[in-house]
């Protein structure tokens, strides 16, 4: 049963390529999701407080994304309760599903790629990205802070077994996905 990572850079469109690949049946999982419900939980909050005065993703943020040191003090207090979660999530998912597609927006900055079967990286245009992120209503400059935080597209798309180019055209990626969904050798489940 393969475990399958969809990773890429912000604003490429990940999300898009999970539900296109839950569309044909697989069960998914989304990091990003798991990382919110952390950000929930007491303990989380009481680690983050001590940590930087608060737990609030926003302020959080606007930290992380000016201070790269800020960011890998994040990443030591949220990366090994994501990876906890995301393991227990995978156990559980096995017993019942056949296949499993997991959007891991830092699968290769938080060294993650070792657990998972075959990586799908999920690529746009520069340009794209940072439209689709002030767009979100984020400045430019916020959009290219959010950008270099992340390892280079380039070199993620060097580490891929597969690649979904987006270009925000849905069918586009569905057919893409389809094609990855086959050659991983995923049935479809009912």
């Amino acid at each position: 049963m393969p475990v399958i990572a969809i990773t890429g850079n912000i604003a490429c469109g990940k999300s898009l390529a999970l539900g296109s690949f839950k569309k044909l049946g697989a069960y998914t999982i989304d990091c990003d999701a798991i990382v919110s419900e952390l950000y929930k939980r007491e303990k989380i909050k009481q680690k983050l407080k001590k940590a930087f005065g608060t737990c609030s993703k926003k302020e959080l943020a606007k930290l992380v994304f000016k201070d790269g040191v800020a960011r890998k003090k994040l990443e030591a207090i949220i990366h090994p309760e994501v990876i906890k979660e995301l393991n227990k999530e995978i156990m559980r998912a096995r017993k019942k599903h056949r296949c499993i597609f997991v959007e891991v927006p830092l699968l290769f900055e938080a060294s993650l790629a070792s657990i998972f079967d075959f990586i799908v990286v999920v690529r746009a245009k520069r340009k794209q990205q940072i439209e689709r992120l002030m767009k979100m209503g984020f400045t430019k400059e916020e959009a290219l802070a959010r950008m270099k935080a992340q390892a280079p597209l380039s070199q993620k798309v060097k580490n891929a077994n597969f690649i979904i180019n987006n270009i925000f055209e849905p069918e586009k990626v569905e057919k893409q996905a389809l094609r990855i969904f086959k050659q991983v050798g995923c049935l479809y489940e009912k």
